[in-house]
């Protein structure tokens, strides 16, 4: 309980921190004239920890992984798009920010062999997307007239979204005179604040446009992850009768470790927060990384 505390603590200082410069900046640069404004548009690749989930698959690969059946892989990068509106008041600017990111496609299949002693075969496929607005200042380090060495920090604010599909086939209650498929589909979304801090450089192609290349860093924990799963179980029992059972419920994104190193990490709504083996679980968005782009200058 008291490490929660020192990181909360360090993370609320760390916004306040930035907030406070934020302000400062925009402060100085309200007090300057506009001397005019572009639209930059970028693509931009980030590599991160994703720790609980990569927890979670390594757990899975100790366990489960063999000749057959293949390893997970793990999930350590991001991919989106970015637009921002720039206004440049001498060296200072001011941006606004609209992004979009996502992590590759993550699917498993189990190879044909019993996953487990329950489990015949298991799929599992699952996707993060985030939806980014922000608010940064830049300072011009260096202005030459082909090109602008710049650095700067901002705020980001992150509309996540996680699913989770996934097929099984055995005897997962071990009633051992019947099959059972269960299908689950589940979609969790979140908000959270994060910080970032870039360092860029600008180079001039046209008096109209520049290439912008851009090195950043982001700390963006996102946790709170609530939503719904629909499930559907199909059970044919060795006399040949079929039984179907269709429910939807509410989930919270959980990580769960009931004996050391087993790591479970996904939607769940049977166990309450809080207690040693059963942990809120998060989604790691923080990292480094690149952003390349254009930009398309409107002289006042």
């Amino acid at each position: 309980m008291g490490q929660k505390i020192k990181t909360g603590c360090t993370m609320k200082t760390k916004c306040l921190l930035t907030v406070s410069a934020l302000i400062l900046f925009f402060n100085n640069a309200g007090a300057r004239e506009i001397d005019s404004w572009s639209i930059q548009v970028s693509g931009m690749a980030h590599k991160i920890s994703y720790s609980d989930f990569n927890d979670m698959v390594n757990s899975f690969n100790l366990t489960y992984t063999d000749n057959v059946n293949p390893e997970m892989k793990s999930i350590d990068m991001t991919y989106g798009l970015n637009m921002e509106v720039l206004f440049r008041m001498n060296r200072f600017q001011v941006g606004f920010g609209i992004g979009y990111i996502m992590t590759p496609e993550f699917e498993y299949k189990s190879g044909p062999n019993n996953l487990s002693s329950l489990l015949e075969d298991y799929e599992l496929k699952h996707a993060v997307n985030a939806k980014i607005f922000s608010v940064i200042g830049t300072y011009d380090i260096v202005s030459k007239s082909k090109f602008i060495f710049y650095g700067g920090a901002g705020i980001a604010y992150y509309l996540s979204s996680i699913t989770f599909n996934e097929f099984e086939i055995g005897d997962p209650y071990g009633h051992s005179l019947s099959t059972t498929t269960v299908t689950k589909n589940s979609e969790l979304v979140a908000s959270k604040f994060g910080l970032m801090g870039l360092l860029g450089l600008e180079t001039k192609l046209t008096s109209r446009i520049s290439f912008d290349i851009r090195l950043d860093a982001r700390l963006a924990s996102i946790s709170g992850f609530m939503g719904t799963q629909q499930r559907q179980e199909v059970r044919v029992s060795t006399t040949g009768t079929t039984t179907e059972k269709n429910y939807d419920e509410g989930v919270y994104l959980i990580r769960q470790e009931m004996t050391p190193g087993e790591v479970e990490f996904g939607p769940n709504s049977n166990y309450p927060l809080g207690t040693d083996a059963h942990k809120e679980g998060k989604v790691n968005l923080s990292g480094f990384g690149i952003q390349v782009g254009l930009k398309f200058h409107f002289p006042k």
